[in-house]
């Protein structure tokens, strides 16, 4: 789909001709996480008030890019680390990922010119810990202001101001 920019807020048009409009005011948190080990380049909004998607009520919406395949990094595990070809996939993917990051980093700096008092924050991947938030365990990475996990869903978004006690159990330094 397409996800444009306009005064008041987003609109996404998706492939099959349904649309979604997001309204500024109605973003409480903005997230954006590049593609540094992760295969997705991720736009996130935490929301104010749960708006209808389809017929789920939701109060996160996440736009992302996949910067490769999945099934790709299992497919070539025959091959010699020396293959020209290979390093020249590499080389390519990495431009790509690249070129995706810098294009979603583009847009975030777009929304927050027309939104005035929106910012969005990045989270710190070095400061992360593993938690489980849900049924499995993640990767959670601190913001500036929250506590999220935005690879898989259910997605997790926690403003820091929302917590009062945090308690931490197994921690093995």
């Amino acid at each position: 789909g397409v996800l444009e920019v306009h005064a008041n807020g987003l609109r996404f048009n998706a492939a099959r001709g349904e649309k979604l409009d997001l309204i500024f005011s109605n973003v409480k948190l903005a997230f954006f996480q590049a593609a540094e080990k992760e295969i997705l380049v991720i736009i996130h909004f935490h929301l104010r008030h749960p708006i209808m998607i389809g017929k789920k009520k939701t109060a996160d919406v996440q736009f992302y890019i996949e910067t490769m395949d999945a099934s790709e990094s299992l497919d070539n595990t025959r091959r010699s680390g020396y293959d020209p070809d290979e390093l020249e996939e590499e080389q390519r993917q990495r431009a790509l990922r690249n070129r995706y990051n810098q294009e979603f980093h583009n847009f975030t700096k777009k929304v927050e010119e027309a939104a005035k008092n929106l910012e969005f924050d990045i989270p710190y991947r070095e400061l992360g810990f593993y938690g489980q938030p849900n049924k499995s365990i993640n990767l959670m990475m601190p913001c500036v202001n929250a506590l999220v996990e935005l690879t898989e869903p259910p997605w997790f978004v926690v403003p820091l101001s929302d917590i009062e006690i945090a308690h931490f159990e197994r921690v093995v330094y």
